[in-house]
């Protein structure tokens, strides 16, 4: 009897055994980003973000409601084209994710959440803006991010802030903007808001985001005469940018970037002192006044050797957004992470580190968001918008090329 006994525990617990194994399996993130090309950059920046994400996670005990799973990412490259970021996506899902994050531009992300919509599973966008990403009654994409028309919002309520503190006057607007998605879903908010200040909108120039040069784009500009320059560009265009507007002595009161290119810390890095007073709008930087940040900051530049930029925070956030609906749902299961993602209402921990402190999504999975505005100050990123985030006061307007030491 006490053998037939024993020989029962030890089957339960075997089975146990057998069921804590199982629970604690890995749990398959699908990443997508531009990880060779000429975005191959910011790419890693973005998978930077997730991966400390993921090791905090991990070393913090996993997703305990799962018995400890742990998180491991599975990266795919999208090479920054909209029918490979398509083609990935779909072999992710094929190859059992339980969630997509991705992927960086808005043109391969827009494309992307219509193939994980498809197959029902679950698209989290860290980073790109283009309004209508959440606008087409999806019910399995999220995004923590800003759409790209509250970046144009932010954008003019700082102009006409700095404007006001200074005693300067802002009446003309010129725009300019790469012609994908992007650059085009923004530059739309843009010309709502400057209608809205009462500014005229004195050049409206698009261009192909590859351009080799901007010389042309930039005389155009400077005849236009504009007192702010508010611009939507990556990289490559963004460098362009600065230096051809330092060689044709263009001086506007001021350099906007909606964030992209300029955000990147790169930018600083590569220009020197031609970056100088530049503004960005963000979602996140490392002096502003939110608890947790400078922390964080000061852990990512020690690992990678970097500032931690907006893009990077963002990938952070949207992984801790993750672990977050993964405990509540219990299970790597598409539909009840769906529906745990759906419920989503943080307001503390590392998920909340944004301007808003805030994260929940609405009936069309957009998490309502204020930016912050940052401006390249001794080769730095400052927060200099709103003021009960702002580290310094902005410098407005900025001092001409000539003036620059």
């Amino acid at each position: 009897m006490i053998k037939k006994l024993s020989s029962v525990f030890l089957g339960l617990s075997l089975l146990a055994f057998a069921s804590a194994a199982i629970a604690a399996e890995e749990i398959k993130i699908g990443i997508v980003l531009p990880m060779s090309g000429p975005l191959a950059k910011v790419g890693l920046t973005n998978l930077w973000g997730h991966e400390l994400a993921v090791d905090d996670i991990n070393k913090a005990g996993g997703i305990k409601s799962m018995g400890g799973a742990k998180l491991k990412l599975i990266v795919a490259d999208s090479q920054g084209k909209p029918e490979i970021g398509n083609s990935e996506t779909e072999r992710l899902i094929r190859d059992g994710v339980a969630v997509i994050m991705g992927a960086y531009q808005s043109a391969v992300t827009f494309t992307g959440t219509q193939v994980a919509e498809r197959y029902k599973t679950p698209y989290i966008v860290p980073v790109s803006i283009a309004d209508k990403i959440t606008e087409r009654g999806f019910k399995y994409t999220f995004r923590p991010e800003s759409k790209a028309s509250w970046f144009a919002r932010d954008q003019f309520r700082a102009i006409r802030d700095f404007a006001k503190q200074t005693g300067t006057e802002i009446k003309r607007v010129a725009l300019l903007y790469e012609d994908t998605l992007y650059g085009q879903s923004t530059a739309k908010g843009q010309r709502k808001y400057a209608k809205e200040m009462g500014w005229k909108v004195v050049a409206d120039i698009s261009y192909p985001a590859n351009t080799p040069d901007m010389t042309t784009t930039i005389a155009k500009l400077k005849a236009a005469k504009p007192d702010v320059v508010v611009h939507n560009s990556y990289m490559n265009d963004s460098l362009l940018l600065a230096r051809t507007s330092k060689e044709l002595d263009f001086n506007p009161k001021a350099f906007f970037a909606t964030g992209a290119g300029p955000k990147d810390p790169n930018f600083a890095k590569v220009l020197g002192k031609g970056a100088e007073y530049w503004l960005i709008i963000s979602e996140w930087n490392g002096d502003m006044k939110r608890e947790g940040a400078a922390d964080l900051n000061a852990r990512f530049s020690e690992r990678f050797g970097q500032a931690m930029d907006g893009i990077a925070a963002m990938c952070y956030i949207s992984t801790w957004i993750l672990e977050d609906a993964l405990e509540r749902a219990g299970s790597a299961d598409r539909e009840k992470l769906r529906a745990a993602l759906a419920k989503t209402d943080i307001t503390s921990g590392p998920a909340a580190s944004v301007a808003t402190g805030r994260i929940r999504f609405d009936a069309k999975g957009q998490n309502d968001f204020t930016n912050l505005v940052t401006q390249i100050i001794g080769g730095t990123q400052r927060t200099v918008w709103p003021a009960e985030a702002a580290s310094r006061k902005a410098v407005f307007p900025v001092p001409k090329w000539k003036e620059r030491k």
